[in-house]
């Protein structure tokens, strides 16, 4: 049931889990929440775009060792308004226009609300950092040429792991991934 504002979702009891939900919670509530200093940060000295900003924060991220700072949340919504969130690499970035690349399979989930629905939000957590960041906006397909660049600046791993997976669909266990990750190896 929906409560102070919020909602839920899912359901089901989980025999291992960590005792009732009430438990859970309790224990949720009592975890520290953004426990460390936060950063100071004045709106009257941010630039007038925030490309530039987020370009700026991204870096101080990357310098202070947080963990992952290339690490976003995709949220997308289907034709029909189901909304879907992923995590997944900040492939580019344009400062100047706030433009921020993803990269997708055509087939993929997302590709197709993105097809359906050509906007989406990207979500950036760094709690070392006590910043959250969100941006959204119309989202375009950049085309072969900016695929093909983003594909062969990836590391080897990533490359296979793209040849290896069937974005979205699940696996009938460990051993599939094994020999399908073995193929991607031998292209």
């Amino acid at each position: 049931t929906p409560g102070a504002g919020g909602g839920t979702t899912g359901g089901g009891t989980d025999p291992y889990g960590p005792g009732s939900d009430e438990e859970l919670l309790a224990r949720v509530r009592a975890a520290p929440v953004l426990a460390g200093p936060l950063p100071e940060f004045d709106p009257r000295t941010a630039p007038d775009a925030p490309g530039p900003l987020f370009a700026r924060w991204l870096d101080r991220a990357l310098a202070d060792g947080v963990p992952e700072p290339q690490v976003m949340t995709l949220s997308t919504a289907a034709a029909d308004g189901t909304p879907s969130a992923r995590v997944l690499m900040l492939r580019g970035i344009d400062t100047a226009g706030c433009a921020f690349v993803f990269a997708t399979d055509s087939g993929s989930p997302k590709a197709h609300d993105l097809a359906a629905n050509p906007r989406a939000a990207l979500t950036w957590y760094w709690p070392a950092d006590g910043r959250q960041i969100r941006m959204a906006g119309p989202v375009t397909v950049l085309g072969e040429e900016a695929t093909r660049r983003d594909f062969l600046g990836r590391g080897e791993a990533s490359r296979v792991a793209g040849f290896t997976a069937r974005m979205s669909e699940p696996l009938t266990g460990p051993e599939e991934y094994a020999r399908a990750q073995e193929a991607a190896r031998a292209r």
